[in-house]
């Protein structure tokens, strides 16, 4: 949703703005805490159902047209936040390799640091998390899927053999 984030407790006949910003994705954390991973490097943060909101910026420059978007953000069982950063223009399907990458948060996204180790390239357009084996998987269109190796800390390529296909998913979840 590029408009921003809505609610509706009537299914669907009525929304409500939520949040007013341009956002890529909603994501629940356990604690109920929800983060929106906007445009211009910013992710926004609300404790309390989106009643009100705390703007986290990643220092990441951009424009609406030619911007830094956090694209996705997952929660690992352990809390760890993982989400990609993609820069292009959204609108148009345009992603150029000058991406900052992954960035991943441990203190509930106040502070992100990248996470690139063994990427070949940063333009991340898919990330699915498997809670079953505890695995992530990012898929870039210019280098392929990969898996985040929780005890080196680095991105392993896996080609596309026996992995799930990233390529067309659209949900944040491991398709069957």
């Amino acid at each position: 949703n590029l408009k921003g984030v809505l609610t509706s407790t009537d299914e669907g006949a009525n929304w409500t703005i939520l949040l007013d910003e341009a956002a890529f994705s909603a994501t629940e954390l356990n604690n109920g805490s929800l983060l929106v991973g906007g445009f211009n490097g910013e992710v926004f943060i609300s404790s309390d159902a989106g009643a009100n909101w705390t703007t986290v910026d990643l220092g990441l420059e951009g424009s609406l047209f030619n911007n830094q978007g956090v694209n996705h953000i997952q929660e690992l069982t352990d809390g760890t936040l993982i989400g990609s950063v993609l820069w292009g223009d959204a609108y148009n399907d345009v992603y150029k390799n000058s991406s900052p990458g992954i960035l991943s948060s441990s203190d509930g996204g106040q502070n992100w640091s990248t996470k690139n180790n063994g990427l070949e390239a940063h333009n991340i357009v898919q990330m699915y998390y498997d809670a079953d084996d505890e695995k992530t998987y990012i898929y870039s269109r210019a280098a392929g899927v990969f898996v985040w190796n929780t005890d080196n800390e680095t991105w392993d390529s896996v080609g596309n053999e026996g992995t799930p296909d990233l390529t067309s998913a659209s949900s944040n979840t491991i398709p069957d």
